[in-house]
């Protein structure tokens, strides 16, 4: 096998080409390629402390949460009790009130009651009186002493 010029000449511009290309290219490509990396990596960092500080901000936004639920249910807790609370004296001042009511009108009707009564007996002895003067003045019309005691009675009755 020979090795001739063409041969020799493109070995040897292959190896001026690599040297150039390590000498001038390749240096700009590997800082470039190690200033990706660094992007890279910052990038990383920052998207790892964000998911840090989103967990944080879970963690607490689930106990404020949490919190809250339990504000929530003492609020309603508190809230029920009051109702019944409420009722219970609702009730209460409503059995009292229909007591004093029962009694009031307890108290009318055994007042009308006796005021009838009264009424009833004074008509009685009015009708009593009338009657007994009518018997009285069919059989007693001469005796003016008497019919004067029937009158004076019958004024002094009306009178109180």
């Amino acid at each position: 096998m020979k090795i001739n010029s063409t041969i020799l000449g493109q070995l040897i511009s292959f190896i001026f080409f690599v040297l150039f290309c390590m000498k001038f290219i390749w240096p700009k490509i590997i800082k470039v390629i190690k200033k990706r990396q660094q992007e890279v990596y910052d990038s990383l960092i920052l998207v790892k402390e964000a998911k840090e500080k989103v967990h944080k901000i879970n963690s607490k936004n689930l106990l404020k949460i949490r919190a809250t639920k339990k504000k929530c249910s003492q609020i309603i807790q508190n809230a029920l009790e009051k109702k019944h609370f409420i009722i219970e004296n609702a009730k209460k001042k409503a059995f009292f009130e229909q007591k004093k009511m029962l009694e009031e009108a307890k108290l009318s009707i055994s007042f009308n009651k006796i005021k009838v009564k009264n009424e009833l007996k004074k008509k009685a002895v009015l009708l009593a009186i009338k009657i007994a003067k009518k018997i009285l003045n069919k059989e007693v019309q001469k005796s003016d002493y008497l019919n004067k005691s029937i009158k004076q009675f019958i004024v002094d009755f009306k009178g109180a």
